[in-house]
């Protein structure tokens, strides 16, 4: 089976990378190959955090029926190694589950959140007490086969959210759907939780986030990877599923991914109005477009402080790759783009 992968790639020399650098990716296809049968743009950017590296990260693996993607933000002293951790191991255990065990999506992702949690204490215990991350992964597949329709499932802890478009023949405008609930301390669900456990949550002042207090590090979320010292307090990393969603091959399709140097400054609906002007070959020109209006946006809004970005948009594809593709290099165009990918800026 034809695997073609892109993922995030880290060294202790992140910090020295200039501010608003993209991050080093591994691009990694069958020899000379390396197509997705979707249309697929990725970008993630440093921010302007002195003295912090990039700790997004994220990943996308694309197999013949199916597409499995990942967006992680690391958060805490040594966030940039949780998130990429989560990013190396996650992925691994999901298409276990989905693809060799068959297993149902909620089953597979709830198990796979557990065995990363737990070799998250047992592996690097000291790093992930006080530092974690979001995960919000996706996975666009299609019944075995190819039969059935194309179906879009995600799940979630944190608050880097999944996004999905779409727009019929006959519409004028694209209707636009937030899969992920971000989760924050004072959502009604998580804030019961927290108060069953005796934790407390100080509520959002000014614009501010609520935070869930932990002592000496609190945190703007009460859901994610890590952060053992939150555990005690009503933190949990159990993923949330979203409703799954069929997608009509009469229909145009968009999934966007990303961690909250977009939300945060952008909302769905303009972010999807950005993207749409590109065409669905041009995927990754609109994800880079995303990045720098968000930077632009983060300058004028906060001034002294941008957060790290990262963007996967997938436009979907519904006719699968023949043969002659699979071997196919690619067009001129193709290669530069691959070349693109494997850049450490």
């Amino acid at each position: 089976m034809r695997v073609v992968s892109l993922c995030g790639r880290n060294s202790a020399k992140d910090v020295f990378q200039p501010y608003f650098s993209k991050k080093a990716m591994n691009f990694d296809g069958n020899e000379n190959t390396g197509r997705f049968q979707h249309h697929i743009g990725v970008m993630c950017q440093r921010g302007f955090k002195p003295n912090m590296p990039n700790q997004d990260d994220f990943v996308v693996f694309g197999g013949q029926e199916w597409c499995l993607f990942g967006v992680f933000d690391g958060h805490g002293p040594s966030g940039h190694n949780i998130s990429h951790f989560v990013q190396e191991m996650l992925p691994k255990q999901i298409l276990e589950g989905v693809i060799k065990k068959n297993q149902e999506w909620e089953k597979t992702l709830t198990d796979a959140f557990k065995v990363v949690t737990e070799q998250l204490e047992t592996e690097i215990q000291e790093q992930a007490y006080n530092s974690g991350t979001t995960t919000s992964v996706g996975l666009l597949s299609r019944d075995t086969g190819g039969e059935g329709p194309m179906r879009l499932r995600c799940g979630h802890v944190g608050d880097s959210s999944v996004v999905y478009a779409k727009k019929s023949a006959t519409a004028k405008n694209w209707e636009v759907t937030l899969l992920t609930d971000p989760h924050k301390p004072d959502r009604d669900d998580e804030a019961a939780r927290i108060d069953r456990t005796g934790g407390k949550i100080q509520l959002s002042e000014d614009g501010s986030p609520s935070r869930l207090l932990c002592g000496s590090y609190d945190l703007a979320m009460s859901r994610s990877m890590g952060d053992f010292h939150a555990t005690p307090h009503g933190l949990v990393s159990v993923p949330e599923m979203s409703k799954e969603v069929s997608l009509e091959e009469c229909d145009e399709h968009m999934i966007l991914a990303c961690s909250d140097g977009i939300w945060d400054v952008i909302p769905p609906q303009q972010a999807v109005q950005i993207a749409t002007k590109f065409r669905p070959d041009e995927a990754q020109k609109a994800a880079e477009k995303l990045v720098q209006k968000a930077q632009v946006r983060w300058q004028e809004m906060v001034g002294d402080c941008v957060d790290d970005i990262t963007v996967i948009l997938i436009r979907p594809n519904f006719t699968p790759l023949s043969d002659a593709e699979n071997e196919d290099p690619g067009s001129r165009e193709e290669i530069e783009r691959r070349s693109k990918f494997q850049m450490d800026i």
